[in-house]
């Protein structure tokens, strides 16, 4: 379900996760939050903190994006960190979405065959994603293949 609405907004809107949400009615705000925080979303906004660099500004961007379209009643959750996995169900989601959204099937299914024995960061960046992301996307095609 989550990759088939990650499949359905990228055909329809685009891949660029900052145009989505922005046609989808949601302000993003650039803003230099403090700590590790480094997204807010809650209805319709997303803050992101000012100087992430790409490609992590894209990754933090599908986050808040999976939470507007898959948890439409009442969310107001953050993101510190691309490496802070959390148990709550709504995070997990979000990040699967993401992940989904940054890298559909047939690019990781690709990237898999094309770069399957390089280490992982050189076939995320020909992949423009962070590390994070795509391990995050062969864990979601893990669970649909097994």
């Amino acid at each position: 379900m989550i990759e088939e609405y990650a499949d359905s907004l990228r055909r329809r809107y685009g891949t660029d996760p900052r145009d989505v949400l922005e046609r989808l009615g949601v302000e993003v705000v650039e803003h230099p939050l403090e700590g590790r925080i480094k997204e807010i979303y809650f209805g319709d906004y997303v803050v992101l903190k000012s100087g992430i660099a790409p490609p992590y500004r894209e990754y933090y961007l599908a986050h808040a994006l999976g939470h507007h379209v898959i948890h439409k009643k009442g969310n107001c959750l953050y993101c510190h960190s691309v490496n802070h996995l959390t148990t709550l169900k709504k995070e997990s989601e979000a990040e699967d979405f993401a992940a989904c959204f940054l890298i559909g099937r047939k690019a990781a299914a690709r990237a898999l065959i094309k770069w399957g024995d390089c280490a992982l960061e050189a076939a995320a960046d020909n992949l423009h994603v962070a590390p994070e992301v795509l391990a995050r996307r062969i864990q979601v095609l893990a669970r649909v293949i097994f």
